[in-house]
């Protein structure tokens, strides 16, 4: 008896470790080698590195907010994207606005739940970051990394990495997440 609860217990164990949730540093350690190509904006104020085969689909913006949106995808029917906005600040003060986005997402909708909060280098800028899941019925479905480049006091670089939660999460992120590393300003 004695022996089979110890069994059950370690099993248990591992379950509830196989379930634990990544942090955005080991998204971002996970090395993804991807044959790439060189993606530069019809705007040309920016280029980065993309999957080579990838869609993508670039949308003018009529907009007091949001100036021009990028958006890529793989072409299976899983959830990969990424989708990359420059954006004029919505809240008065680049250095609040991060915060406020964020806040204002986890709070317009009772399943989006805020992770962590976090730095990263992207190209030669320092970005804030965050990491976002969304749940139904008590089951992470879509995670969400967000990016946040400040242009200067009045603009900024948003780049949302979304994927559907499933064994090749932490892929998909570490393939994004070095695709985002890449984003360079031209101008």
């Amino acid at each position: 008896m004695k022996k089979t609860l110890g069994i059950l217990l370690m099993l248990f164990a591992l379950i509830a470790c196989g379930e634990k949730q990544k942090s955005l540093a080991e998204y971002e350690a996970y090395q993804v080698k991807i044959a790439r190509k060189n993606f530069t904006a019809n705007n040309g104020e920016y280029s980065i590195l993309l999957p080579h085969d990838w869609n993508v689909n670039e949308d003018p913006i009529v907009s007091d907010t949001v100036l021009y949106v990028m958006e890529t995808g793989s072409s299976d029917t899983t959830l990969v994207a990424m989708g990359i906005m420059k954006m004029n600040v919505i809240y008065g003060n680049i250095d609040n606005e991060f915060d406020k986005l964020i806040k204002e997402m986890t709070t317009r909708a009772s399943n989006v739940k805020l992770i962590e909060k976090s730095n990263m280098k992207i190209g030669d800028k320092a970005a804030q970051t965050a990491l976002l899941t969304y749940e139904h019925d008590g089951k992470i479905i879509q995670e969400e990394i967000d990016i946040f480049i400040p242009i200067n006091d009045t603009q900024y670089y948003y780049i949302g990495l979304v994927c559907d939660k499933n064994e090749k999460t932490e892929h998909h992120f570490g393939m994004m997440i070095g695709c985002a590393k890449t984003f360079k300003l031209n101008k």
